[in-house]
């Protein structure tokens, strides 16, 4: 399971736009039903307490808002960069043994790093 996720400041600025536009309360009960989550997981997204990765994002989706521009990223200047690579599925990926390059990666990613780009058909190669 991944790790919880909150929203972001920014995120719940967009979360209320969309919102607004489905004409919704922040609990609305088709909101609830659509995300297949509940009023108290509901309102713990609007407090930006962490709630499960899967309630977090059928929240957003439900709305029609994406969710990895809604969550909170620990990073010192606030950007869009991961801090650590745990909102990775892992059960989605086949980086296996490949962990210190994805360390290096992120690591990369939080420094001075703009574009990152991995090349190559997966399961064979080596990283560059």
């Amino acid at each position: 399971m991944a790790d919880p996720i909150k929203a972001s400041e920014k995120g719940i600025e967009l979360i209320e736009k969309a919102r607004k536009a489905k004409q919704w309360n922040k609990t609305e009960s088709d909101w609830i039903k659509q995300s297949l989550t509940s009023r108290s997981t509901l309102n713990r997204f609007w407090s930006r307490e962490s709630i499960e990765a899967a309630n977090f994002k059928a929240i957003c989706n439900a709305v029609g808002a994406n969710w990895f521009e809604v969550a909170a990223w620990t990073n010192e200047s606030d950007d869009l960069a991961v801090d650590n690579f745990d909102v990775i599925d892992v059960t989605e990926t086949r980086w296996v043994g490949r962990q210190v390059l994805i360390t290096e990666l992120v690591a990369k990613l939080q420094a001075d790093c703009r574009v990152l780009s991995l090349v190559g058909i997966t399961g064979i190669g080596y990283p560059c």
